[in-house]
């Protein structure tokens, strides 16, 4: 956790794009910051992609559904649209790293793991 809060504010305005989180059939579209972490593996000599991870900084008073404050939870989606497909990203921990975590000191942006589940065409 760092004190980036300034950091994150700047960024969210030039770079932050609208992405929609879902917690079971309720849905609210919020602003993100995405960080790609593809994960890599060498078969046969060849490196290919094996799973799609992102990290989706979300302000936490933007994580408002039906009037309740919510902590990002595993199971939950985020869905990113990138040329008119939309990209289901399932909340999960990733490795040691718990499914969202606090991403600055006053508490205003938490970072979020994700794992590509599904393209919708």
């Amino acid at each position: 956790m760092f004190k980036t809060a300034p950091i994150l504010g700047a960024a969210f305005r030039a770079n932050g794009q609208a992405v929609t989180y879902r917690r079971g059939a309720q849905t609210i579209s919020v602003v993100a910051l995405v960080g790609y972490n593809p994960q890599e593996v060498i078969e046969n000599g060849e490196v290919r992609i094996a799973e799609d991870l992102r990290d989706f900084y979300l302000r936490v008073t933007d994580l408002v559904i039906a009037s309740v404050a919510i902590t990002p939870a595993a199971g939950d989606v985020i869905t990113q649209t990138i040329n008119a497909r939309g990209y289901d990203y399932e909340v999960l921990p990733i490795g040691n790293n718990r499914e969202a975590v606090p991403e600055d000191l006053g508490g205003f942006f938490v970072k979020v793991h994700a794992k590509l589940n599904k393209i919708n065409v």
